[in-house]
């Protein structure tokens, strides 16, 4: 038997008797968690669309700020996808491993990654160097620099990717502010785009995107070195388990995370540029108001991740809970119209004018996301992998069907207008879906289980299942 891996001993251990150790000092310890989350929520999420975005906004024009909004949706589309369902599947899973097995399940899973991203990376650059190299032309690729974008923002997500991986265990072991550096020193670093943007124009904020995410997975690689590079690197049997659990938690983050990017990049199909820009500026304000929610949620699944049963939850509870997830979206509508259209005017002065309409549709349906994050932890830890493919398939149809109907001039051509209703409908249908999973399986009924699970056993020796 192996020696005990770095993130299988201690930190884990404190978060699996609460009664231990009193109910303030419990208190103490997840409110540190928290306010380590809250800081790489306000740093990993905020930057883009705080910082860099509105630069943009302000020193190009429309086109070109709408250009580099669609790039950086169309490839996120697919972005972080190639690992998201890993990480997902570690999450759902370290709890049940073996103290001395968790560190080759890690290295197992990062050489996976590696694997995956490459190639997904290098067949997107293929992609960008036969569009140039037979000179198509069409709306998306008449501007020589927009293909370039897609590849230097898809170097920047690859690095993103491989990051995500092997910080995947800070969050089992509790070491949330190793996490919160190490997830949060990428976008930091992408402030190098502005001065980049002075001395390389335009294409200046992809390449502070690209070589902030690079330089930090860099550090992080050599830093814990010792932990992800060593011998054995890899067990197959061990892979073929993790590559059935990643592939089908993939489709299921695909589903979910695509259906939200749908609408920016059918408008950018149909060379509207300068509608994307209006619709980015109006997304990104109401994005930024649902960020505490969102933060929130997340955090909450990094909490569930030390819970290998339901019975710590009671009805009650449960009931409580989705009384509050119900009021937290009216609450959250009400702050959306009083502080959206102050915060779109002082961030986007540009498009303010022209997306205040369409922000209007889109605050109902950014209002019931509440439902969908508060419920996202219990779901994502306790369903099944087929309930999870269900719910992202569902997701995806909401935002796709209205999308497809609604924006293009082949159906019902209302463009802007079109993707904010569709942006609206999708984001309730969604939120509808993860919520009426939550109240049919785990308020109602009790499909999410009182005993313990091992949700994808992983580890072929490790068959106890607890």
């Amino acid at each position: 038997m192996s020696k005990p891996t770095a993130q299988s001993s201690e930190p884990a251990q404190p978060t699996d008797s609460p009664r231990e150790e009193g109910i303030l000092k419990k208190g103490r310890r997840l409110t540190k968690y928290l306010l380590w989350y809250i800081l790489e929520a306000v740093l990993s999420m905020g930057i883009m669309p705080l910082i860099v975005f509105p630069l943009c906004c302000h020193y190009l024009d429309k086109d070109g700020f709408g250009r580099f909004a669609w790039v950086f949706g169309a490839v996120g589309m697919v972005g972080m996808v190639p690992v998201s369902g890993l990480c997902d599947a570690l999450l759902r899973n370290l709890k049940s491993v073996a103290d001395d097995r968790r560190g080759l399940l890690l290295r197992t899973s990062f050489s996976l990654a590696v694997g995956v991203v490459g190639v997904a990376l290098a067949l997107t650059l293929l992609g960008c160097i036969g569009v140039v190299e037979t000179g198509m032309a069409d709306p998306l690729t008449e501007a020589p620099q927009t293909v370039a974008w897609i590849a230097i923002i898809a170097l920047g997500f690859a690095a993103r990717n491989i990051l995500q991986v092997v910080s995947v265990d800070l969050t089992f072991t509790r070491e949330f502010a190793r996490r919160t550096f190490w997830r949060s020193l990428g976008f930091i670093l992408t402030l190098s785009s502005i001065p980049a943007f002075f001395l390389l124009g335009a294409t200046g904020f992809p390449l502070g995107y690209a070589a902030g995410h690079g330089m930090a997975l860099a550090l992080l690689l050599y830093t814990r070195r010792r932990e992800f590079i060593k011998r054995p690197q890899l067990d197959r049997a061990m892979a073929r388990r993790v590559s059935s659990s990643w592939a089908v938690l993939s489709v299921s983050s695909f589903l979910l995370q695509s259906g939200r990017l749908i609408h920016r990049t059918t408008l950018g199909m149909s060379d509207a540029f300068e509608e994307v820009a209006v619709f980015t500026a109006a997304t990104t304000v109401l994005t930024l108001l649902l960020m505490p929610v969102n933060t929130l949620g997340l955090f909450g699944f990094q909490l569930m991740v030390a819970h290998d049963s339901m019975k710590r939850f009671s009805h009650s509870f449960l009931t409580l809970y989705t009384l509050a997830a119900v009021a937290g979206t009216v609450c959250l509508y009400v702050v959306s119209r009083l502080l959206a259209p102050w915060i779109l005017d002082l961030m986007f002065p540009k498009v303010a004018e022209d997306a205040l309409d369409p922000m209007g549709i889109m605050m109902i349906g950014v209002s019931t996301a509440v439902l969908s994050l508060a419920t996202r932890p219990f779901v994502l830890k306790f369903s099944s992998r087929r309930m999870l493919i269900l719910i992202g398939a569902g997701s995806l149809l909401g935002h796709l069907i209205p999308a497809l109907i609604l924006i293009p001039g082949w159906a019902m051509g209302l463009g802007l207008k079109g993707a904010a209703w569709a942006f609206c409908i999708g984001n309730i249908v969604s939120s509808l879906t993860w919520f009426g999973v939550f109240i049919a399986g785990f308020v109602i009924s009790d499909f999410g289980g009182g005993e313990k699970i091992s949700p994808d056993n992983l580890d072929p020796e490790d068959e106890r299942g607890t």
